[in-house]
């Protein structure tokens, strides 16, 4: 890793100098196919520029450190702006945005890989660094009960940053996420080794023709109906699903679950995803590689959820965000509880739409008025106090301990 330091000194979030007390670091990327940080530098040092964060990384190693640690940055309108260090890794150029963040290879593959893992590495390095310089536990969480290391995809889905799914738009594609990432921070502290990370297969840019309109095709696995192709557009609710997909899951979440037939009715391709629509709503065919429907007459026979699918989903989700480590047995207990986060009006993604499903709202994963009321009503209901947070009694109440 080599170090450079360049402050944007005419930048107005530099010049206003907010004092900061480190806490914690969130990671971006920063959204545009731009691999030179220069560029990036050279539109953010100007009085009109409206982001700001302390270092920019390059897939080479380099990190070019833009402004003092003791000062606040302009990063995700929420949490980090007040609490931590926060840096943007730069992306290859050799993608396109088609929409939000769902982006599509330009070349073969193989540059955007490389880049990838290029800025993993220098990013592992830095926050190493800066945990080292700061005192920061990478496993560890801050007072708020948030991550000390979090992306700002996961500060979106905990309701404390900006709705964006940087940087697991990309990383996902080559198997990296947050969990290995502060793994890998935490091994390079200890033992003073930078990851080896091996360069995954590329996965095969799916084609549009290996899907047909008119054709049925069984699930390979539970999958959730969204109201257009793609992970930006929001989860359909239970009600929202036809006669047929309401007869298919039986969980009511918005689900059809594995086994389950469906018609294709249009086809979607976004980035590495393969959409098609079928009579409930969009579901994903395909998504770099790995294959979730199979082109067979499979019946509707419904795979074994187990009483308690609604406990596992919860475990895998704290797992998965949160790297609880819990076992995704199902079964509620004292580890799973103490795992269970404090949520609140605000929030997105998975662990939201978990508690929307319990307490009776639409389960669409975004945290508004509807779901404060649905809480507040669930936790009359349980003699709790109804101040409508799920913190740790109402999570007690919803595993049943």
């Amino acid at each position: 890793m080599k170090r450079i330091q360049n402050y944007l000194t005419q930048n107005p979030c530099y010049q206003q100098g907010k004092p900061l007390i480190p806490s914690c670091i969130q990671i971006h990327s920063i959204g545009i196919p731009q691999p030179r940080a220069e560029r990036i530098m050279e539109n953010w040092n100007r009085p009109e520029a409206n982001a700001m964060v302390h270092a920019i990384l390059e897939a080479n190693g380099t990190v070019y450190e833009i402004m003092e640690y003791n000062k606040c940055p302009w990063a995700d309108k929420g949490y980090a702006n007040r609490h931590a260090i926060a840096f943007e890794m730069t992306e290859p150029d050799t993608i396109r945005y088609t929409e939000g963040a769902v982006w599509e290879e330009r070349e073969d593959g193989s540059h955007t890989q490389a880049h990838v893992l290029g800025t993993y590495r220098t990013a592992v390095e830095y926050t190493a660094y800066l945990c080292k310089k700061f005192n920061l536990d990478p496993l560890g969480r801050t007072k708020d009960n948030v991550p000390i290391v979090f992306s700002h995809n996961e500060g979106s889905l905990l309701g404390i940053s900006s709705n964006h799914s940087d940087p697991a738009h990309l990383w996902k594609v080559y198997g990296l996420n947050m969990e290995q990432f502060r793994k890998d921070v935490k091994n390079l502290l200890e033992n003073g080794k930078v990851p080896e990370i091996e360069a995954l297969p590329i996965p095969p840019a799916p084609s549009r023709n290996d899907y047909q309109t008119g054709q049925n095709y069984c699930l390979l696995a539970n999958m959730c109906v969204r109201i257009g192709p793609g992970t930006e557009y929001r989860r359909k609710a239970y009600k929202e699903l036809t006669s047929d997909g309401q007869k298919n899951d039986r969980d009511k979440n918005g689900c059809l679950e594995k086994g389950t037939t469906v018609t294709c009715q249009e086809i979607a391709k976004a980035g590495n995803e393969i959409w098609i629509r079928i009579p409930s709503g969009w579901i994903c065919a395909e998504n770099a590689g790995t294959v979730y429907v199979k082109n067979e007459a499979g019946g509707t026979a419904l795979s074994e959820q187990g009483k308690n699918s609604w406990v596992r989903e919860l475990q895998h989700q704290l797992n998965l965000q949160f790297s609880a480590g819990l076992a995704e047995d199902g079964i509620a207990g004292s580890e799973t509880l103490a795992a269970c986060i404090t949520c609140r009006p605000g929030a997105r993604g998975e662990i939201t739409r978990l508690i929307q499903s319990k307490v009776g709202s639409t389960a669409d994963g975004i945290w508004g008025n509807n779901t404060t009321a649905a809480v507040r009503a669930y936790q009359s209901t349980h003699g709790l106090t109804a101040d409508g947070i799920v913190g740790k009694n109402t999570w007690r109440a919803m595993l049943g301990l």
